[in-house]
């Protein structure tokens, strides 16, 4: 089997996946080594750190992965469960599509930093989705210094809606993005966070040495210009 798609999206039902039922996901991928595709939809459930290390255990056996759509939006893996998912994703190393959804999970700037880390070692990733909406970060300049070590990324979409993000990590955000230079479509939403000064230099950073950027997008609302 290539491709595989689980839905364990249950909250109209009332009955949400907890940490052993995280766990018993992760044991049933250590079954499909040989998958390309996979989308896995965990939202809205009550996931934490165990169940989502031992989600992570199975996901990292999937080393044949070229898409992945992982969804685990409202749960609470908190900063530790992202580092247990960002080293199973540092395994998947011929990964070319990557979206992510880790909305409202307690997330703060750390786990962001090691998900970075973890992405550089997918050195044919192309396109990235990553939703980090209502976390605790407030620098994500550490996601960008890992992603500027991903040669063929061309596709970046960035969601930090509602963190902690300051106008210096803004700016330390555009500046570590001006180094992913093979970039040709950008998106960032950095609405509703605590940034003073829209007009920071990072932005003609990012213009000046991202050349090849074809589509621009940046979203500031809900903040204190």
């Amino acid at each position: 089997m290539s491709h595989l798609i689980l839905n364990y999206n249950n909250i109209k039902s009332g009955r949400r996946i907890r940490e052993k039922g995280a766990e018993s996901v992760g044991i049933a991928l250590q079954c499909y080594k040989n998958l390309q595709n996979l989308k896995l939809n965990l939202k809205d459930n009550i996931i934490q750190v165990k169940g989502i290390e031992g989600l992570a255990c199975g996901l990292q056996n999937c080393q044949n992965l070229q898409f992945l759509d992982l969804n685990l939006r409202f749960n609470d893996i908190r900063t530790q469960g992202s580092l247990y998912l960002g080293l199973a994703l540092s395994k998947l190393i011929y990964l070319q599509n990557l979206l992510l959804n880790l909305r409202t999970n307690n997330i703060d700037s750390e786990g962001l930093l090691e998900l970075g880390s973890s992405l550089s070692k997918c050195q044919y990733l192309q396109v990235l989705f990553i939703n980090y909406k209502n976390n605790l970060i407030d620098d994500a300049s550490g996601l960008c210094q890992g992603l500027q070590k991903c040669p063929d990324l061309q596709n970046l979409t960035l969601k930090l809606y509602n963190n902690k993000i300051r106008t210096d990590g803004v700016q330390n955000l555009l500046f570590a993005l001006g180094n992913c230079q093979n970039l040709n479509k950008l998106t960032l939403n950095l609405d509703n966070n605590n940034i003073l000064d829209k007009h920071t230099p990072g932005f003609q950073n990012i213009l000046f040495k991202c050349q090849n950027i074809q589509e621009l997008r940046f979203e500031f609302k809900l903040n204190q210009f």
